[in-house]
């Protein structure tokens, strides 16, 4: 047998603590004395302003944040909410802008550490806008005016420290938008233009040119002063609250560890590795959060990593273990909206075709998935529904069997185009499938006009199918995953005398064995993995559920559910990294939605 060293060429380590996950973090902070929202920002985690604002009605306290508490300092001279800040001042030189009086304002005031002062007008009255820089070096941007209806602006105007220019205007003209950087190089991000928007722009200190997109799109979000190259962005409204947090490195926006309180137009400063987050509207509350990742010095631990703790315990760290606390969230869709459709399980997250189902009518569409977004690409020979599909990746799959009328019939998937292979020995649809484009298998399915339930399984090598072994359970609308021969693992289903089946079994090369059941009995279901590690999401037992479980070789734990029951849809990828698409929710549906596991440190278990 191999030792640990042979495999991996090193020893395993022995370390006197445990390293920690290099993830950012929101932990509570001291609450407000005032509460309020759509306020001004400026200065550090540990050294922050929060200014003006609506508790309602518009206030005109201002306060200081020392990194544990809230201290009230003197006022500003205009109450007013929605305004503009330069975030990157600090708790002796700040400034702020517009905003509503309650009518629209374009007064500045400036703060010198005592006092605050009125200093120049902005050149157009505004609310509700984007502000980034210095009490010296400042830039205002979007926002609206009044009116009916109401403009939107793409206006933005510059500060040297004694007046207001007007510069080059945004490509899209947003109001709740947000900013962070300087008034030379900063970047203008969400906002409502009126639909609330993803769109984020970068400055240079004359022109704005459009960039990477935020992942969620949302408006009334705060940011971190800066750098314009490395920044979070957090909270703001989809439609519905959010607390989501995305990192940007200067290329690329990455979610990270959402905020405790969901909530919108709330005041936001410090940096990408130490922010602050407070105030805002959920209702308007005084809440405070700080964000920080592990310090520089931090022993940090990487995907895959093992060692002892301690000197006794030994650990792991890697997605597995992160299973049961993963999630889900929207990924893209599908061009066509459908149910009955089947997908390349053994492709990825990120990489996998969804093909067939209803429209209602038979549909022979395939689409292309890259994490991204969907692109339909070369149809199937006809148009099929029910298929055991599954069997391959996004460059070489199989469609097998499936309605109308209870086919037979294999396509092949060459990466670019399908092509018709040997014939199934048994017509049959709604049957699981699985395995790869050479070594594939159905299992279970149904022919009413014999009619039989079948407990029959068949097995591909790439050239024709072999009836092989029967399961034990008769079972159509099940679930299969695996490699094929020898490890197959199918669950769920119907049968007459049992309409929602929870038993599992799998499949050795020569054999089935019943192993733990489902805690859920349930059909239609979607299924992605392999027989030693497997998720099963969504499906009917009775009604539609929302319900998903996680197999670890075992036994099933139930997880996070999806966002809205669906069934009759298609998956691919794996436990730790899953896509499915379309189905019923219950009406025919479009929808895409991920399913990412975090890494998590675990205690090996040794026997």
């Amino acid at each position: 047998m191999a030792t640990y060293k042979e495999i991996k060429g090193v020893t395993v380590q022995t370390l006197d603590e445990d390293p920690v996950i290099n993830v950012g973090a929101w932990s509570s902070g001291g609450a407000m004395n005032t509460a309020r929202e759509g306020h001004g920002a400026a200065g550090t985690q540990d050294a922050a302003l929060a200014f003006t604002g609506s508790s309602p009605p518009q206030t005109v306290n201002n306060e200081q944040y020392n990194g544990t508490s809230w201290t009230e300092l003197a006022n500003v001279n205009t109450g007013r909410y929605g305004i503009g800040s330069a975030t990157s001042g600090t708790t002796t030189a700040a400034l702020g802008w517009g905003g509503l009086e309650p009518s629209p304002s374009t007064k500045t005031e400036s703060w010198n550490g005592s006092a605050w002062s009125e200093v120049s007008d902005l050149n157009d009255e505004k609310y509700y806008l984007g502000g980034i820089g210095t009490q010296t070096a400042a830039l205002a941007f979007g926002g609206a005016r009044g009116g009916d209806p109401e403009p939107i602006l793409d206006e933005s105007e510059t500060w040297n420290g004694s007046s207001w220019t007007e510069g080059n205007n945004l490509n899209t003209g947003r109001k709740y938008i947000s900013g962070t950087g300087s008034s030379t190089a900063g970047l203008a991000i969400g906002g409502t233009e009126p639909s609330t928007s993803a769109k984020v722009e970068s400055y240079n200190g004359t022109s704005w040119t459009e960039t990477t997109d935020i992942n969620t799109a949302r408006y009334g979000g705060a940011s971190s002063s800066g750098p314009y190259t490395s920044s979070v962005f957090f909270g703001g409204s989809t439609g519905s609250l959010t607390g989501v947090t995305e990192n940007w490195d200067g290329t690329s926006w990455t979610e990270v560890a959402d905020m405790a309180a969901a909530r919108t137009t709330l005041g936001g400063n410090g940096t990408s590795t130490a922010a602050l987050a407070h105030g805002g509207q959920s209702p308007v509350v005084t809440t405070t959060e700080e964000f920080s990742f592990p310090p520089p010095t931090a022993a940090i631990l990487t995907e895959g990593q093992i060692f002892l703790s301690a000197g006794t315990t030994l650990k792991g760290f890697g997605k597995a273990a992160g299973i049961p606390a993963a999630t889900w969230a929207s990924g893209g869709s599908l061009n066509t909206a459908r149910g009955g459709l089947s997908a390349s399980q053994r492709g990825t997250q990120s990489a996998n075709i969804f093909f067939g189902g209803l429209e209602p009518s038979q549909s022979t569409k395939t689409e292309s998935y890259n994490g991204t977004a969907f692109t339909e690409v070369n149809d199937l020979p006809a148009g099929r529904s029910y298929m055991a599909g599954g069997a391959g990746t996004s460059t070489a799959a199989l469609a097998i069997g499936g309605e109308p009328g209870r086919q037979s019939n294999v396509y092949s998937w060459g990466g670019t185009s399908w092509s018709e292979v040997n014939e199934l020995n048994t017509a049959k649809s709604l049957m699981g499938g699985g395995g790869t484009s050479t070594s594939g298998f159905s299992v279970g399915g149904q022919n009413p006009s014999v009619p039989t339930v079948y407990v029959q399984h068949e097995a591909w090598d790439g050239t024709s199918w072999t009836e092989t072994t029967e399961t034990n359970q008769g079972r159509y609308g099940n679930g299969a995953v695996g490699t094929g021969s020898p490890s197959i693992l199918t669950t769920g289903g119907q049968h007459p005398g049992d309409t929602n089946i929870s038993k599992t079994e799998v499949w050795n090369g020569s054999s089935w064995t019943e192993v733990n059941d489902l805690n859920e009995g349930r059909k239609y279901m979607a299924i992605c993995g392999n027989a030693t590690q497997a998720l099963v999401s969504g499906g009917n037992d009775g009604s539609n559920t929302a319900n998903t479980e996680s197999w670890n070789g075992t036994s099933w734990t139930e997880v996070n559910n999806l966002a809205t029951a669906t069934a009759y849809w298609g998956s691919a990828g794996s436990a730790t990294g899953a896509m499915a698409a379309g189905g019923y929710a219950p009406s025919i549906t479009a929808t895409g939605t991920e399913w990412t596991a975090d890494a998590a440190l675990s205690t090996v278990t040794v026997s």
